[in-house]
C-alpha cells in the first residue's frame, strides 16, 4: 500500500471542518473569517474533539503561501490614483489612527508587563482596521452608499498602505533588538527606494508585457504569469532584505494599474480564497483555550481599548480632516475593531521568533470580540451622535456639525490657489524619482557592469567601457534632470514672466538639479578613474554641455515618460477609447495620453491693443506663420472685448457679445480689441515682441496644448469647443503625397496641422512645404464637427 503523505490528510481534515463550520456561519449571517478561525481551533491540537493536524509545519508553510496571495489580491485593489482619490480625509484620519494606536497599543502592553518588542507588536495589530469585516457589515446593513462609508473606504485604502510599511519597520527594528534613529532612517531610505524603484520599473515593464501578449493568453495563461510575477517580486523584495508580503503588495499594485486588472482579480480569486481560508484555519488552530483563561484579563483590557481608543482617534482624525461630527463618529464606530493585518503582523512575529506565545492567541480573541460586535457598533453611530448633539453648547454645535462645504471664506479674503505650492510638490517628486533611477543606475553597473567587465577586459579598457555604457544609460535621465523636470511647464512658465523674484526661485531650483546632474557624472567617474578632481570636473561640465544640447537625449527621455505614463493611465486611457468606439470613432488618439505634443506646444491669449502693427492687416499678411511659426486657432472679435482688460477674462465665453472664430481663414481683417489664441513652441511665443513686452501674463492663461484642450470641454455657450486628435496616415489617406500648402487644410475642413511624428521624430507646426508619408502620425486641432469628418475621410470609417 503506497505511503499517503500526512499534509494530504491535514489538508483533508481542515478543508472540510472549513467548509462545514463556514456554511453553518453564513446561515448565521456572520462573517467567514471567524468560521475559519473556528474550524482552525477545532482542527488543531487544543480542543480534541476532531483528529488534530499532524504536520503544522507544512500547514505554516501553505499559511505563508496564503499570506502572499492576500497581499496580492490587496495590491490589486489598490492603486496610486485610488490612494490620490483618498484626499486629506483618508490621509489625515488613518495617520492619526494609526500612530496613536500604535502608541496606545505600546503603552497598554508595557502596562500589562509584556516585553518591548511584544508591546510594539501589540501597536502595530491595534492600528489597523479590518477591510474585511467592514465591507461585510456594511453589506449586511445596506450602508456602502451612505456619505461616512465612502470616507471609511477612503481610510482603509491608506490603512492598507500603512500596514505594508509598518510590518516592514516592526520587522526591521525587532530584529536588530535595538532602535537607533540613524538606522531607521536609513532602513526608510532603503525602503522608499526599493519601493519608488520597483513601482517605476514595473509600470514601465509589466503592462507593456501585458498588452503585447494579451491576445495569446488565456485565462490559465494569464494566472501562471500573473503568478509568477508576483512570486519574482516576493524573491526580490526578501533579497532586498524585506517581507515577502510587501513584494507581493508591490506587484498587486503594478498589475492594478493596467486594463486586465478585472480579468486577473477574477482569475486569481479561488486561489487567493483557497490559500486565504488556509491561512486563517491556521490563525484558529494556534489558539489555546487555555491561554484565553489565562489571559481573559489583558483580552478584555485590550478589547476596551480597541474599541474606545480607535472609536475616538479616527473620529478625531475625520474631525481634524474637516467633517462633520455626524459623519466623524459614524465612520469612527465603524473602524472600531482589529482583523487580518492584525493575524498576518502577529504570524510575522511569530515567524520572526521575537514574540512570546501567547500574544497570537490573545489578539485573535480580540479581533473575534470586536468582530461580532462591530455591526452592533455601526448602528450606534448615529443615535449617540444625536446623544452628544444634545449636550454640547451652541458655539460648538454649530460648529462641529456643520458640513465641509459650509465652511464659507471671509469677506474681502484673496483665494489661495496654491500655484507654488502644486508647482514645488511636482518639481520635487519627479526629481525624486530621478534621483531614484540614477542612484539605481550607478548601484547596478558598479555591482554588476563593473565587476563583470574588469574579469573580461584589460584594466584601462573594462574602465572606459563601464564608464561609457553606465553614463550612456543615465543620459536621457540626467538630460531631463538638467532641462525638462518641470511640472506643469505651462505654470512654470506663467511663474517666471510674472517677477524678479519668482526667476530668481525658478533659478535656484534649476541649479539644484543641475548640481546634482554634476554629481552624479562626477561619482561615477572618480570610482572608475585616478585622475586629478579638477580634470575630473572639466570633464563632467563638458559631457554636461554636451548634453544639455542634446535634443535627442531628452526624446529619449520623453519616449520612455510617455511609454510610463500611458502605462501608468492605460485603464483611463482604454476606458476612453471604449467610449469613443461607442460613438462610432476608431483609431484615434487623444492629445492627453501624448506627452511630447504636451510639453512642446502652448496656447497663449493676446488681445490687440492700439499701435500694434497687426491692425489693420488681414492673417495672411501677419508674420505670425512665416517668421515665428505661430498658428492662430481663434480669434474673439473685438466687439465687447474692449472692457475685457484681463487677459483671464477671456475664458469667460460671456465675456463677449460676438461669437469667436475657430480656425479664421488668412482674409479675417485684425481690429484693434481683437483676442488672438496662438498655438506654437514655448521658443516661438517667446520670441514674438508682442508677448515679451504688450502682453501681461495673467492667471493661467498660458496653458500647455493639453491644458487647453480639457478648458475646452467645460464650455457650454459662446464659441464652439476645440479639439485636439490624432490619425495616422496610410496607404488610403488621401493626404499622402502632398504638401500641407497644397492641401490647405485650414480653408477645406476648418482644420489645422499642429504636430507631426515621423519615425520619432516630432515636429510642431510643421512647414507648409512638408510633403505627409506614409505610417506618419498628424495631430489637427479643429471644431468637433470638421474633425471628425477629416477622420472619416481619412481613416475609411
Amino acid at each position: 500500500m503506497s505511503h499517503l503523505p500526512a499534509l494530504i490528510s491535514d489538508l483533508a481534515l481542515i478543508l472540510i471542518v472549513a467548509g462545514i463550520v463556514t456554511i453553518v456561519f453564513r446561515w448565521l449571517k456572520q462573517p467567514l473569517v471567524l468560521g475559519y478561525i473556528v474550524a482552525g481551533l477545532l482542527a488543531g491540537p487544543h480542543i480534541g474533539l476532531l483528529p488534530a493536524v499532524a504536520d503544522t509545519a507544512d500547514i505554516a508553510i501553505w499559511a505563508d503561501i496564503g499570506v502572499i496571495f492576500l497581499l496580492f489580491a490587496l495590491g490589486l485593489e489598490f492603486s496610486v490614483k485610488k490612494l490620490v482619490r483618498v484626499g486629506k480625509t483618508g490621509v489625515v484620519t488613518a495617520v492619526t489612527e494609526v500612530v496613536t494606536m500604535f502608541v496606545i497599543g505600546l503603552v497598554t502592553g508595557r502596562a500589562l508587563g509584556w516585553t518591548s518588542t511584544d508591546s510594539m507588536f501589540l501597536g502595530g495589530m491595534l492600528s489597523m482596521s479590518s477591510t474585511t469585516i467592514i465591507i461585510k457589515a456594511f453589506d449586511d446593513l445596506d450602508l456602502r452608499r451612505e456619505r461616512f462609508a465612502s470616507l471609511v473606504f477612503g481610510v482603509l485604502v491608506v490603512e492598507d498602505l500603512v500596514a505594508v510599511l509598518l510590518m516592514v519597520l516592526l520587522s526591521t527594528i525587532s530584529v536588530s533588538q535595538s532602535f537607533s534613529g540613524a538606522e531607521l532612517l536609513q532602513n526608510l531610505l532603503k525602503l522608499a527606494f526599493f519601493l519608488t524603484i520597483s513601482f517605476v520599473v514595473g509600470i514601465y515593464l509589466v503592462p507593456t508585457l501585458l498588452r503585447k501578449s494579451e491576445h495569446m493568453m488565456s485565462d490559465e495563461t494569464l494566472l501562471v504569469i500573473c503568478v509568477g510575477l508576483c512570486l519574482v517580486m516576493v524573491i526580490l523584495a526578501v533579497t532586498a532584505g524585506f517581507s515577502s508580503a510587501l513584494g507581493a503588495f508591490m506587484m498587486g499594485s503594478i498589475l492594478a494599474e493596467t486594463v486586465l486588472v478585472e480579468r486577473i482579480e477574477r482569475v486569481l480569486k479561488p486561489l487567493k480564497d483557497f490559500f486565504g481560508a488556509i491561512f486563517f484555519v491556521s490563525v484558529g488552530m494556534m489558539v489555546s483555550p487555555q491561554v484565553l483563561l489565562d489571559y481573559a484579563l489583558p483580552i478584555a483590557v485590550i478589547t476596551v481599548v480597541t474599541v474606545l481608543g480607535k472609536l475616538a482617534c479616527s473620529s478625531m482624525g475625520l474631525l481634524l480632516s474637516g467633517q462633520s461630527l455626524k459623519v466623524s463618529l459614524q465612520s469612527g464606530f465603524s473602524l472600531a475593531q482589529i482583523g487580518e493585518f492584525a493575524f498576518i503582523i502577529a504570524s510575522l512575529g511569530q515567524s520572526l521568533h521575537v514574540t512570546s506565545d501567547f500574544l497570537y492567541p490573545v489578539v485573535v480573541s480580540v479581533s473575534v470580540v470586536t468582530t461580532f460586535f462591530t455591526p452592533y457598533l455601526i448602528s450606534m453611530g448615529e443615535p449617540v451622535y444625536h446623544f452628544v448633539e444634545r449636550l454640547l453648547p451652541d458655539a460648538w454645535r454649530k460648529r462641529l456639525c456643520r458640513e465641509p462645504g459650509e465652511v464659507s471664506r471671509p469677506a474681502g479674503a484673496m483665494p489661495d490657489d496654491g500655484v507654488w505650492r502644486e508647482v514645488l510638490k511636482g518639481y520635487t517628486l519627479k526629481f525624486m524619482v530621478l534621483a531614484v533611477i540614477l542612484y539605481a543606475l550607478t548601484f547596478l553597473s558598479f555591482t554588476y557592469l563593473v565587476p563583470f567587465l574588469q574579469r573580461e577586459l584589460p584594466a584601462p579598457y573594462a574602465d572606459i567601457a563601464s564608464a561609457v555604457i553606465t553614463l550612456l544609460a543615465m543620459a536621457p535621465f540626467l538630460r531631463a534632470m538638467m532641462y525638462g523636470a518641470d511640472y506643469q511647464p505651462s505654470i512654470v512658465l506663467n511663474l517666471w514672466l510674472e517677477n524678479a523674484r519668482n526667476k530668481l526661485v525658478l533659478s535656484l531650483l534649476m541649479m539644484l538639479r543641475m548640481l546634482a546632474a554634476f554629481a552624479f557624472v562626477v561619482y561615477v567617474l572618480m570610482r572608475l578613474f585616478a585622475v586629478p578632481p579638477l580634470i575630473t570636473f572639466l570633464i563632467t561640465l563638458l559631457l554636461l554641455a554636451v548634453s544639455a544640447r542634446s535634443k535627442g537625449l531628452l526624446k529619449w527621455y520623453w519616449h520612455i515618460e510617455s511609454r510610463f505614463l500611458v502605462n501608468l493611465n492605460e485603464r483611463q486611457i482604454e476606458a476612453k477609447r471604449q467610449q469613443e468606439l461607442a460613438r462610432g470613432v476608431r483609431d484615434v488618439a487623444d492629445v492627453e495620453s501624448l506627452h511630447w505634443l504636451d510639453s512642446e506646444m502652448y496656447v497663449v491669449a493676446m488681445k490687440l491693443y492700439g499701435g500694434n502693427p497687426y491692425i489693420g492687416k488681414v492673417l495672411k499678411e501677419t508674420d505670425l506663420r512665416s517668421k515665428y511659426n505661430i498658428f492662430v486657432i481663434r480669434v474673439q472679435p473685438s466687439s465687447g472685448a474692449a472692457a475685457a482688460e484681463d487677459v483671464s477674462d477671456y475664458d469667460a465665453p460671456d465675456a463677449f457679445l460676438e461669437p469667436a472664430r475657430n480656425i479664421p481663414s488668412g482674409d479675417y481683417l485684425l481690429r484693434e480689441g481683437d483676442v488672438l489664441y496662438l498655438t506654437g513652441g514655448k521658443v516661438s511665443l517667446m520670441r514674438l515682441p508682442q508677448i515679451q513686452s504688450g502682453w501681461r501674463v495673467v492667471g493661467r492663461s498660458l496653458r500647455t496644448l493639453r491644458e487647453f484642450s480639457l478648458h475646452e470641454r467645460q464650455y457650454t455657450e459662446g464659441a464652439e469647443p476645440l479639439m485636439c486628435m490624432a490619425i495616422s496616415v496610410d496607404a488610403k489617406s488621401g493626404l499622402l503625397h502632398a504638401s500641407l500648402r497644397e492641401q490647405d487644410l485650414s480653408k477645406k475642413t476648418g482644420c489645422l496641422i499642429i504636430g507631426l511624428e515621423r519615425r520619432g521624430r516630432q515636429m510642431v507646426n510643421p512647414f507648409p512645404d512638408t510633403v505627409l508619408q506614409e505610417n506618419d502620425m498628424i495631430w489637427i486641432i479643429g471644431e468637433e464637427k470638421p474633425v471628425s469628418e477629416l477622420i472619416e475621410r481619412n481613416v475609411g470609417l
